[in-house]
């Protein structure tokens, strides 16, 4: 193969790179040259031979990639391939099962009621915690300074009380043999109620300081367990600061929201299943009772009334909060419920939420659940009827991922 005089080049206006040609001569600088070599090797756009080369025309390559270059994001995308199934009124037994939240029976953010540097923490996360303990301990020096100042100005009004209610004494006694006026009786009498209400302030004072030496020593409100502890030794506190969060788990409440329907055949006092899910497995699901405590008169913003069952004993002390419970109520009749399929919810962070099929995405929509069968599940809010939510490939979402629906 014999070299092309490389120092005349044709501008071909169908090639992509310098070719042979009769259209015009140009001269170009060497780099340039070995530059239009090398692409005209790689993209095979041109042949070069001896003098004269024949036109050529633009290379597929070329057009395959700049095809490639012109699709949509969307196009490059793969598709993930799910089934949906329609939102619809189905009829669902209103004593199947409602579904509600686990809760402390007590819980408490512990603050502090006075300002003060912590000297003694006498707590640690997870201890057992007796009502009345003493949690914390702040620097109390100032205020058991101004109680004992508060204790003696209390103490020298009651001596002042004590001088004016003996001087009208005297003074009843004088004035039965005319000795004194009834003008100074009366100022007599006038100074032993002043000494009285001086007294009383006094004695609220002394009060004061007393409560305020006594909040320097941070106490539990309850039994329970230190779930948090939020300070340290050597901190300041302002009052208001949280010290310690308290929970009693001695027994746990559980807090379901009902239909009217389903609220009417319920009794306060009736014992009921709860299956309660500990990780969003229903494998892992355990079964316990509980007893019905309240049932709510007015309806929550979804429209369900709330209903309190009780957990007590050794079921409640594995339990925590935030936990799902699956509540069987009694049968009350058959009332039809805007329902989807059990598989199609997920839960997150303690909500639940469903992914909605929308224009080739799926959206991912936070949803309100009431009662539920084996196979479906009511949707208190956040779907209408007709819309399409995903059953299957949720494994793969993400919230607007581009989806393929299955026939």
């Amino acid at each position: 193969m014999q070299m092309p005089d490389l120092r005349k080049w044709i501008v071909h206006s169908d090639c992509p790179v310098p070719c042979a040609g009769t259209h015009r001569t140009v001269l170009l600088p060497w780099h340039l040259i070995s530059r239009a070599l090398l692409m005209a090797t790689l993209l095979g756009g041109c042949d070069f031979e001896a003098e004269a080369l024949p036109t050529t025309s633009k290379p597929a390559s070329i057009g395959t990639l700049e095809s490639t270059q012109s699709l949509p994001d969307n196009q490059l995308t793969t598709r993930i391939r799910v089934s949906a199934s329609a939102v619809e009124e189905r009829e669902i037994s209103a004593g199947a099962t409602a579904t509600g939240v686990i809760q402390a029976f007590r819980k408490s953010v512990v603050s502090a009621e006075v300002g003060g540097r912590v000297t003694v923490r006498r707590v640690e996360p997870g201890q057992r915690i007796l009502q009345g303990q003493v949690l914390l301990e702040l620097n109390a020096k100032r205020s058991q300074i101004a109680f004992d100042r508060a204790t003696a100005e209390a103490q020298a009004r009651n001596v002042d009380y004590a001088q004016a209610e003996h001087e009208l004494l005297r003074g009843r006694r004088l004035i039965e043999r005319n000795v004194i006026s009834q003008d100074t009786l009366d100022d007599l009498r006038f100074n032993l109620d002043r000494a009285h209400s001086i007294l009383a302030a006094a004695n609220a004072q002394r009060d004061d300081a007393a409560r305020i030496l006594a909040d320097s020593r941070i106490r539990a409100p309850f039994a329970g367990t230190a779930e948090v502890v939020h300070v340290q030794t050597g901190d300041y506190l302002n009052p208001g600061t949280p010290v310690v969060t308290l929970a009693d788990f001695s027994k746990v409440r559980v807090i379901a929201g009902i239909t009217a329907n389903a609220a009417a055949g319920l009794t306060i006092g009736d014992t009921t299943r709860i299956n309660i899910d500990s990780a969003g497995a229903r494998s892992q699901a355990s079964e316990t009772t509980g007893s019905i405590q309240a049932i709510g008169r007015i309806a929550d913003s979804n429209g369900t009334f709330p209903l309190e069952l009780w957990i007590e004993g050794d079921a409640a002390k594995s339990l925590r909060e935030g936990m799902i419970a699956s509540v069987t109520l009694p049968q009350t009749g058959i009332e039809p419920i805007v329902a989807v399929p059990r598989g199609a919810v997920l839960r997150r962070e303690g909500s639940m939420f469903v992914y909605v099929l929308g224009q080739g995405t799926a959206i991912l929509r936070p949803v309100q659940l009431g009662r539920s069968d084996a196979n479906y599940t009511q949707i208190v809010s956040g779907l209408e009827v007709g819309e399409q939510v995903i059953v299957e490939g949720l494994f793969a979402l993400r919230d607007g991922a581009p989806v393929e629906l299955l026939e």
